[in-house]
């Protein structure tokens, strides 16, 4: 076998990830500054406080996402 080339089959071992450019990553943090103290952000990426009242609804013990279900 000659030539093989390295790709994302023969990527090596413990090879780093592509980075996120430095605006998404300042704005991910920008993000996580205001809402973690404002309404208990986890930065779960399934945010629907708009639609919840800015209650988080991965905050319910049963897991629903249509919002607080009061236990």
């Amino acid at each position: 076998m000659t030539g093989i080339k390295p790709s994302r089959r023969w990527q090596p071992a413990f090879y780093p990830f592509k980075k996120e450019k430095f605006g998404p990553r300042l704005l991910a943090r920008v993000e996580l500054l205001v809402k973690g103290p404002l309404w208990g952000c986890r930065m779960c990426g399934n945010c629907l406080l708009q639609e919840t009242a800015f209650i988080c609804p991965m905050e319910c013990p049963k897991g629903l996402r249509n919002g607080p279900c009061g236990g």
